[in-house]
């Protein structure tokens, strides 16, 4: 019966059945997956990119043979800035003695010595020039207060670059200036007595002012700096 829940549906009998009972279920064997590249790590040793002892040396001696040339320009560039730092040096104890003359209501004397190359300033006693003293107080060097500053070439001097200076009127003399708090500047060279003398007379001629070079090597290398110290004016670097 049809509605009857114990039914089964039809039934197979007989060798059909038999062969049903019997017959085996196909089996398919799986595949296993292919590793890709990235999944696991190879046991061969990797090339790793580099460079053969032949290239490095190759390089290392193309920046030796660049630096060999380019050694000669960057001291030669350094020998100049030093040289342009010594002419400003000058200009700037120059500017102090006068500003510190009218500071400080007393002469000031900014001098050159040839023989020891270098520059002091000093300070006076008294408001006038010929007033002072000013073997007493310069006699033992630059090593009082009244001593305000001091600059020697050999200081600004290197190996292989030489910073000499010289006054332009007479290479190989000594000079002094002297400024007074009223404004006025006053020089005398092998003279006791200081002088405001513009034109030619027994001290020299100085044709308005004081002019220093500096020099490099004598002057046979790079480019003479030139300082002038107006008689009436602030120091300044001639171009």
């Amino acid at each position: 019966m049809i509605n009857d829940p114990r039914y089964l549906g039809p039934q197979t009998t007989g060798a059909h059945a038999l062969h049903q009972q019997t017959r085996p279920m196909a089996h398919f064997p799986q595949t296993p997956a292919t590793p890709r590249p990235n999944d696991c790590v190879s046991n061969r040793i990797r090339r790793v990119a580099a460079f053969t002892l032949i290239e490095l040396m190759v390089v290392v001696a193309l920046v030796g043979i660049v630096a060999g040339l380019a050694a000669p320009s960057i001291a030669d560039s350094l020998a100049e800035r030093k040289t342009n730092e010594t002419a400003l040096d000058i200009v700037s104890i120059a500017r102090r003695g006068r500003s510190e003359a009218v500071g400080y209501g007393r002469a000031h004397m900014f001098s050159w010595d040839d023989g020891a190359q270098e520059f002091t300033l000093h300070r006076g006693t008294n408001n006038r020039c010929n007033a002072v003293n000013w073997a007493a107080i310069s006699g033992g060097g630059c090593v009082t207060a009244t001593c305000r500053a001091q600059l020697r070439m050999a200081d600004s001097s290197s190996s292989g670059n030489v910073v000499t200076a010289r006054w332009q009127a007479r290479a190989g003399s000594d000079v002094d200036l002297c400024f007074e708090p009223s404004g006025r500047v006053l020089w005398r060279s092998g003279l006791p007595r200081f002088s405001d003398r513009n034109l030619a007379g027994p001290e020299g001629n100085l044709q308005g002012g004081v002019v220093f070079e500096v020099l490099r090597d004598g002057g046979t290398e790079g480019v003479i700096r030139r300082v002038v110290i107006p008689l009436g004016g602030d120091a300044r670097l001639l171009r």
